[in-house]
């Protein structure tokens, strides 16, 4: 009877812990869960919500290319430190795939994806065979204005037992968007890291630098990430799979949307209570471009620097419609035309103006014949994006007289070479074919007939590529690669054979394909 009672009593206790088991499990897998659609919630997967970055530019620049330009470039703006062009990067331990490679085809889907979402993508490279210096890479994402600029790269060195990614930031001196800079960058590397694996190294994820041609030259917000080591076996076989490279692309995409979508509070205006630097408002450049600074309160100081268009600086002194601001290290002065003031409350110069002026003037009207003998043969409009130089005579060895603003129409009154006599602000001067888009007449009686005729040209083409496409010695992409020609610019164009076209630029003939040409006439 005994040994019946201990077995029941065994059975019950076994029956039992049977139950617990099954409520305890059941109760961790509801937390597993709950722990899961948290971390589905932080990675901002919103791939499904629509145009959400529409609006938006943002800038890609895979990192390096197929073959190194050992030329070099400043540095920075001014700086003596010459440094190369641009490297071809550093490759696989263990498959030798190059960097190029793999930051082209992450790049090319996180295009993909941002597009997606309404967003407009400016690359300065969709292939491997290109010549870009750093410098050029910069200017792309300046005369786009970027909202944000993102290099893409991975990272080698000697140590092979080191992986991970980490950021890259501009120093806060060398930047004007410092802050901004630092808030991509942790969104970034964020959602990179979590959706990915990878883990961040160098502390918290960033590493500042004042080294870097790409930053130095840029003048809009701008981060770097190395995605990864490829020295180091283990990440190289990630680093390199399509598959994973999909991650790649979908974890920068994600750290995108967060730093785009997430609220940040503006920082107060300061009062005069706790101004204590001795500045006495602020000022926005309104420059599309750059604007000169000064040493003091006119054009007859020496030039010592420019700021950026939209840069925002403090106010120190007011001289006339000049404005003492502080800029990269020092004190310089800058013309009120191209600023809008906004003084604190407490300061004397309180009731100076906004400035309303536009940076770049409309043309100036052409006098009408009542005034002058109007013996123009055809009109010009300037093709650059800030200005063009106007020069004394047919060349470059002339004497700089003035500038063209851009977008400017002017009458034409002489053909030499690929230079135009043009009539601007009360003098003739000469402006280089390179930036203009000139009509000329075609009237029998015009003396421009003599010009079209020796011009030998069959009509312009206006380029398409979001930044630039490559020129080639002859028509195909067979032919060596002799130039670029930016975006939107017009040039002329003498000859066809099959969909490549001859063209002018820059003082020289080359090839165009016409898949990234419009033309006039149509051919």
């Amino acid at each position: 009877m005994a040994i019946r009672i201990r077995r029941s009593a065994a059975f019950l206790l076994s029956f039992l812990f049977i139950i617990s088991t099954f409520f305890c499990t059941s109760e961790a897998k509801a937390e597993n869960h709950k722990v899961d659609r948290s971390l589905e919630k932080r990675t901002y997967d919103v791939l499904t919500e629509g145009q959400i970055l529409e609006g938006i530019t943002i800038g890609i620049d895979p990192g390096h290319q197929s073959h190194a330009n050992h030329d070099t470039e400043p540095q920075s703006p001014g700086s003596s430190v010459m440094k190369a062009k641009c490297s071809s990067g550093t490759e696989g331990l263990t498959t030798g795939t190059p960097e190029y490679e793999v930051n082209l085809k992450v790049s090319l889907k996180l295009a993909s994806l941002l597009e997606k979402q309404g967003a407009t993508v400016i690359m300065t490279r969709t292939e491997n065979d290109v010549d870009v210096s750093n410098i050029e890479r910069a200017s792309i994402m300046n005369d786009n204005n970027v909202c944000l600029a993102v290099r893409i790269h991975c990272n080698g060195g000697y140590n092979t037992a080191v992986k991970g990614a980490f950021m890259l930031v501009p120093e806060k001196g060398c930047t004007d968007y410092y802050d901004e800079n630092v808030r991509a960058a942790r969104a970034i590397i964020d959602e990179y890291c979590l959706e990915t694996g990878i883990q961040k190294i160098k502390d918290n994820g960033l590493t500042y630098r004042d080294d870097q041609t790409g930053f130095n030259w840029c003048t809009r917000p701008i981060v770097c990430i190395e995605m990864g080591h490829l020295s180091n076996a283990q990440e190289e076989l990630l680093l390199i799979d399509d598959a994973f490279q999909d991650k790649m692309a979908r974890g920068l995409y994600k750290g995108l949307v967060k730093f785009f979508t997430e609220k940040v509070q503006p920082s107060p205006t300061p009062t005069p209570s706790i101004v204590t630097d001795g500045s006495i408002g602020t000022a926005k450049c309104l420059a599309k471009s750059y604007m000169n600074l000064r040493k003091g309160p006119g054009t007859s100081y020496a030039k010592v620097g420019t700021l950026p268009g939209a840069a925002i600086v403090k106010v120190y002194q007011k001289s006339g419609n000049w404005y003492k601001i502080y800029y990269k290290g020092q004190y310089c002065w800058a013309s009120g035309d191209y600023l809008s003031v906004t003084m604190y409350p407490s300061s004397s110069a309180s009731t100076v103006p906004t400035a309303t002026a536009a940076p770049y003037p409309s043309a100036t009207k052409v006098p009408s014949p009542s005034t002058i003998s109007d013996s123009s043969i055809g009109t010009a409009k300037c093709l650059a994006k800030s200005y063009m130089n106007l020069r004394k005579g047919p060349g470059t060895s002339y004497t700089k007289v003035g500038t063209l603003p851009g977008a400017t129409i002017v009458k034409v009154y002489q053909k030499s070479g690929n230079w135009y006599k043009i009539y601007y602000k009360g003098q003739y001067c000469w402006a280089s074919g390179d930036y203009l888009s000139v009509e000329l007449n075609t009237s029998p009686s015009s003396s421009a007939s003599a010009a079209q005729s020796s011009d030998g040209s069959i009509g312009t083409a206006r380029c398409l590529a979001k930044s630039y496409m490559n020129l080639r010695k002859g028509p195909g992409t067979s032919y060596a690669k002799v130039g670029t020609l930016p975006g939107a610019t017009v040039v002329k164009v003498y000859q066809k054979s099959g969909n490549w076209y001859k063209i002018y630029y820059k003082g020289k003939y080359c090839w165009a394909s016409g898949d990234y040409l419009s033309f006039k006439p149509a051919f």
